[in-house]
């Protein structure tokens, strides 16, 4: 009995080509998908950060008499400081500080004294920064802390309900804090927000919901276009921002 001789058929280059392209339509098919599959786990981390800052913000009206982050007046004019150091309390000698006037609350809040008092910055920075942020080497040491922070605290606590009542009749008496307890829709008013993403890519940024903390401390994932149409804030030159520029305020709704 005769054995064939062992034979290898070659592919031919055809079929290497066709091979090669059935694997591009497959990975083609196979990145979004695990791209959006990262932005979804990321954006529950960003979710639990904001959880992570209600609490803080609960601790920090319990800590001040029921008033929100806030900066000092001095003078009637000026507004702050804020300061940019892990420790500003400690050193301040050694702190970077900012008056940046009553609205710059809304990326300057952790440097508030005040907020380091219930939060420190070595124990808390890293969920100020929305996931995907790269951290420097050195942090949370001296780098740009106000270009970093994710997450934004809402102007509409940062005067009374009146500026935002769309006739333009607020006034410099208008600004200062508003107490918690004061809300009228805590389950529907934004507080703060992830105003980064950093863990979409630019062309997934209109369609993608955005991290939202409300009053209550409920956070969720909710689309920018659902969000109440804003009007303008007579004190901040007419600015027209969601989630900062709610029509009545603090005591409207956001969603």
């Amino acid at each position: 009995m005769t054995r064939a001789p062992n034979s290898r058929r070659a592919y031919t280059l055809t079929e290497l080509l066709i091979s090669i392209g059935i694997l591009g339509v497959l990975i083609a098919l196979t990145v979004p998908a695990l791209r959006g599959a990262r932005g979804a786990s990321l954006a529950t981390v960003s979710i639990a950060n904001l959880r992570s800052i209600g609490q803080t913000l609960e601790h920090h009206r319990a800590a001040n008499n029921d008033l929100p982050p806030y900066p000092p007046q001095n003078n009637g004019v000026s507004f702050g400081p804020f300061y940019w150091e892990p420790n500003p309390p400690a050193e301040p000698e050694n702190s970077h500080w900012v008056t940046p006037g009553p609205w710059g609350t809304a990326r300057f809040w952790p440097g508030l004294r005040s907020i380091h008092d219930v939060a420190p910055w070595p124990e808390h920075f890293e969920t100020w920064l929305s996931p995907g942020y790269r951290l420097p080497p050195n942090a949370p040491g001296d780098f740009d802390w106000p270009g970093t922070i994710s997450y934004h605290y809402s102007n509409s606590f940062l005067a009374s309900p009146r500026v935002w009542n769309g006739d333009g009749s607020g006034s410099a008496q208008d600004i200062g804090p508003v107490r918690g307890s004061t809300v009228a829709f805590p389950s529907s008013k934004v507080v703060m927000y992830d105003a980064e993403r950093a863990y979409l890519v630019p062309k997934q940024m209109a369609a993608a919901p955005r991290p939202v903390l409300f009053v209550d401390g409920s956070a969720s994932l909710k689309k920018d276009a659902d969000a109440s149409v804003p009007v303008p804030n007579p004190l901040n030159d007419n600015s027209q921002r969601r989630y900062h520029d709610t029509r009545d305020g603090s005591q409207g709704r956001d969603f």
